[in-house]
């Protein structure tokens, strides 16, 4: 028997390393960490720039006077305003989802009241 002699290769997405942030885990970042990650990617003596969260909109809320903040820990603020919106979505799920269920109940009960608990 002779052994198998045929080169294996990886698929390019395995083997490529990509050249851009991933801004899916910035939530979890400093303001200065976000500063370190993006102001690199600055061309031409801008300022760096999240993906998500963009220096227009930024300028927006302080034009309007919404926010006091660098941009940032604005960044940051966004972050945390989604988060904060996602718990709450989440809370009113499972508040809708207590309530069927009560509902449910009643209504079984109401239709056969000899059989409650049993």
């Amino acid at each position: 028997m002779t052994p198998h002699t045929e080169a294996f290769s990886l698929p390019a997405a395995v083997t490529s390393i990509p050249t851009h942030p991933d801004p899916t885990l910035d939530e979890t970042l400093s303001a200065e960490q976000l500063e370190e990650k993006y102001d690199p990617q600055a061309k031409d003596g801008e300022w760096g720039e999240h993906p998500i969260y963009r220096i227009k909109e930024w300028r927006g809320d302080v034009e309007s006077k919404k926010t006091l903040l660098g941009y940032w820990p604005w960044v940051v603020a966004q972050f945390e305003l989604k988060g904060e919106g996602a718990e709450g979505k989440a809370e009113k799920r499972a508040e809708k989802r207590a309530d069927a269920e009560e509902k449910e109940v009643q209504q079984l009960e109401a239709e056969d009241p000899g059989n409650q608990g049993a």
